[in-house]
């Protein structure tokens, strides 16, 4: 009798274990009268986007979904226009969204535009860590030889309200066994956000390039930007600050003020499973006349798997008075890998 009563103690304490981590998932219930639970991450394009640990991300079609709830807070846009913060629930088997002031409407999820987390609340992020490691690599062979590689490394530490980024990019190239390209681009970012939208900024970067004369270049500032959305679906932000450049060309030291613009964007497409960006920095250098630097990468990322990608990258870089001698524009063409962690 008491092996029984603890085993039956034991199978009571595992269901309710698995009901108390059923509730903290969000749940579809479809019209064919089946649940899917996990994680909803927005909807859009008519499907609602659900994170599950037993299939990765997957679409399940707006029509299909008799309701579904979430605690987590949404920003959904209706097809009329009218933007709501609030959350999905359901009263009845009937759909319903409660706003932030506790208010519950009926809602028809056919009508919803899009839906996604506002990731501008910084004060509810919490801590999180993640890096991400592109490679490009090619050779060829036969009437020339040719060999190529290209690293980036980002690694972005997000807190409460403020976030640190470094990021590096190398590139190296050999034409017949001759060295015919090496450049390194490193940086680091700090932003503390004063708002869901604005915030300071904080920038310190290094450049060499001795192949166009850039033997090396330090940049220093301070400045301001504003995030239009960062949501999970993608972001946009941009920035401009006063920086202090000090630089050696083909062996000349200088020192100059200058200004610099920073504009970031990422949008993901096909159920998150791709993601196009968009990142520049232009550094207004004030020296006898203007020497204006711009740096841009531009691509496209395939995921493979949760951790692997693959990836499309230009990279451009373009100097309006560059040392004598040397090229305006360099650009770098990237086909590779990527892991993120």
């Amino acid at each position: 009798m008491k092996v029984f009563r603890k085993a039956w103690n034991a199978t009571a304490l595992s269901a309710l274990l698995v009901t108390a981590g059923a509730a903290q998932a969000d749940v579809l219930y479809l019209t064919s009268g089946d649940r899917l639970s996990g994680e909803i991450d927005s909807v859009g394009g008519g499907k609602v986007l659900l994170k599950t640990d037993f299939a990765g991300t997957i679409g399940v079609k707006v029509e299909t979904i008799a309701h579904m709830e979430s605690d987590t807070t949404f920003e959904l846009r209706t097809a009329e226009g009218d933007k709501i913060r609030g959350q999905f629930t359901a009263t009845a088997d009937d759909q319903q969204f409660r706003s932030e002031n506790g208010d519950l409407a009926a809602l028809d999820l056919t009508t919803v535009k899009s839906a996604a987390v506002n990731k501008l609340g910084i004060t509810d992020l919490g801590s999180d860590w993640t890096n991400r490691f592109d490679a490009g690599i090619t050779a060829s062979s036969g009437n020339t030889e040719t060999s190529a590689q290209n690293y980036l490394l980002e690694s972005v530490l997000t807190r409460k309200r403020s976030d640190h980024r470094i990021q590096a990019t190398y590139n190296t190239q050999e034409d017949e066994g001759v060295k015919t390209k090496e450049n390194l681009l490193t940086g680091y970012r700090y932003r503390r956000f004063f708002g869901e939208s604005w915030y300071g900024l904080g920038n310190v970067g290094y450049q060499q390039d001795k192949f166009k004369g850039i033997d090396s270049r330090w940049t220093l500032g301070a400045g301001g930007g504003y995030q239009f959305w960062n949501d999970s679906t993608g972001a946009l932000s941009t920035d401009l600050g006063l920086n202090y450049v000090i630089e050696e060309l083909d062996g000349v030291k200088d020192e100059n003020p200058a200004m610099r613009w920073g504009l970031e964007w990422n949008r993901f497409f096909m159920e998150k499973k791709a993601e196009v960006f968009y990142n520049q920095s232009v550094l207004f250098i004030f020296q006898n006349g203007t020497n204006t630097v711009y740096t841009g990468s531009t691509g496209v990322r395939f995921s493979l798997t949760d951790m692997l990608t693959a990836n499309f990258r230009v990279d451009l870089t373009h100097e309006t008075d560059p040392p004598i001698d040397r090229e305006k524009t360099d650009v770098t063409y990237v086909i590779g890998v990527g892991l993120t962690l």
